[in-house]
């Protein structure tokens, strides 16, 4: 049996997308290799000064900090040892960098984002002076990316629209698209919704998120008040921003609960879920999820980018608010429509984007290395 590395600056858990992803390759790829996940130990966060210094010489502070990270001497003796190696991320490959030279086994690149395309979206809400700065440090990631990426045998990414870009500065037979999954049977005998409620969930501190909510909340949702009265909307995801909180205080059609352990219950009780993003890159496991549950769902096509979807079919697409509050309403008035556009996500999941058929499938891919 073949003994596989991942490296990863973040644990494997099912509290954020990049942690989920972690989690379920990890157990899924536990079915047919000898799998050990290790987690590089990072130096303390820079202090202020440092992290201006670094800069104002052009550095990026996380960068920095990942570049200083080490391993024990048993976790460096399993990587030698290993028949393949799989990094999570830039991160995870800049922690292994300096090691690289002493490795003959194929590294295998998990490239969740595109680096630069995650830190541009990162800033895209922030002020004109930090966008700035923002996009002279995206020049050197945009070349530490393509740099740190010819050092690897392989690169994973979640959608053909990554495979696209890499495709530009990588050998295209060796990129491979892996696409976040699902635990289609952990959303299974999800009930539908009985009230008027609209769901958003994600991490609200990430840029895409609170931009989308934003949006939202500027542009669709009094659209939608207005021919429904008593509609409400439930957020659910960690650090929700003082201007949702406050919001949610002078709007009782506004729920706001923060972190949610389990979100099944909440996915239940909505009639139409919502992912209104206008920018950020990857694929969005909340729209699996919200497929997965048989829930419709209204969404961006950059919301939904990286699934294969149909609109009309299994997804409701909508890129102007008008349209967007438009597909909100028939989904909470039109139970068949919304029955038969839920119950079509799901088969989509069900069939492409469940967790054991993606790691089947990259098993085949590791067998052959």
């Amino acid at each position: 049996m073949k003994k596989i590395v991942i490296i990863s600056t973040k644990p494997a858990s099912l509290t954020s997308g990049t942690e989920v992803r972690n989690y379920h390759l990890l157990r899924g790829l536990r079915r047919f290799f000898d799998v050990e996940m290790i987690i590089p130990t990072l130096s303390d966060p820079p202090s202020l000064l440092i992290r201006i210094k670094d800069l104002l010489m052009g550095n990026v502070p996380y960068i920095e900090r990942v570049r200083d990270s080490h391993f024990s001497p048993s976790e460096w003796a399993k990587i030698k040892n290993a028949d393949i190696i799989q990094v999570q991320e830039l991160e995870a490959l800049l922690a292994l960098e300096k090691k690289l030279p002493e490795l003959s086994q194929p590294i295998i690149l998990d490239a969740h984002n595109v680096e630069v395309h995650r830190f541009l979206s990162g800033i895209e809400t922030e002020s004109f002076l930090i966008k700035w700065v923002g996009r002279i440090l995206a020049i050197k990631i945009k070349k530490l990316e393509i740099d740190l990426i010819k050092k690897v045998t392989t690169i994973l990414t979640c959608s053909q629209v990554d495979k696209n870009y890499f495709a530009n500065y990588f050998p295209a037979k060796n990129i491979i698209v892996v696409p976040n999954g699902i635990d289609y049977n952990y959303f299974s005998s999800i009930p539908v919704g009985k009230k008027n409620t609209i769901l958003f969930m994600g991490l609200l501190s990430y840029g895409p998120n609170n931009d989308g909510l934003r949006y939202y909340f500027n542009e669709i949702h009094s659209l939608v008040k207005e021919k429904i009265i008593d509609v409400q909307i439930t957020i659910i995801g960690k650090n929700p921003p003082a201007w949702l909180t406050k919001k949610a205080e002078f709007d009782s059609s506004i729920n706001v609960k923060g972190f949610v352990k389990d979100i099944r219950d909440d996915i239940g009780q909505a009639k139409v879920c919502i992912c209104p993003l206008r920018y950020g890159s990857g694929t969005r496991l909340k729209v699996l999820e919200y497929m997965a549950s048989g829930k419709p769902v209204v969404s961006t096509s950059k919301g939904a980018e990286g699934i294969n979807l149909v609109d009309g079919v299994n997804i409701l697409y909508a890129d102007e608010p008008k349209i967007f509050a438009e597909k909100i309403i028939r989904a909470l008035t039109d139970s068949n429509f919304a029955k038969t556009i839920g119950g079509n996500g799901r088969k989509i999941v069900e069939k492409n984007y469940s967790w054991d058929k993606i790691t089947k499938e990259l098993s085949t891919v590791y067998n052959q290395l």
